[in-house]
């Protein structure tokens, strides 16, 4: 675990400066989020999947995007209309949600 967490620090830094708008392909709200809004996005989705907590809080512009009524793993990058979590991840939120119900067995 220290090894992911000194991972993420640095990926932090690295992303301190960037400003993104995201795009969500529903409704056309707008959401500008700072530095690396996926990987603070899929930190927090982690940790509601797992019931384990970070020693991180989500920031307040991703927490909007957990908030928004649609799917945020569908939204896209406004500049280059690319899905700010990759296509790994893009549709996972709805797959995840609690009142979508379990169909794998």
């Amino acid at each position: 675990m220290a090894c992911l967490k000194g991972r993420i620090t640095k990926l932090e830094h690295d992303t301190a400066g960037y400003k993104t708008t995201l795009v969500c392909p529903e409704c056309g709200a707008e959401f500008v989020v700072y530095g690396d809004a996926s990987l603070q996005y899929l930190c927090w989705e982690w940790e509601r999947a797992s019931g384990n907590k970070t020693s991180r809080e989500t920031p307040e512009d991703v927490a909007l995007l957990i908030e928004h009524e649609h799917d945020a793993t569908e939204f896209r990058d406004k500049a280059t209309g690319e899905p700010f979590v990759g296509e790994l991840f893009r549709g996972m939120g709805r797959m995840l949600r609690e009142d979508v119900p379990d169909l794998s067995e």
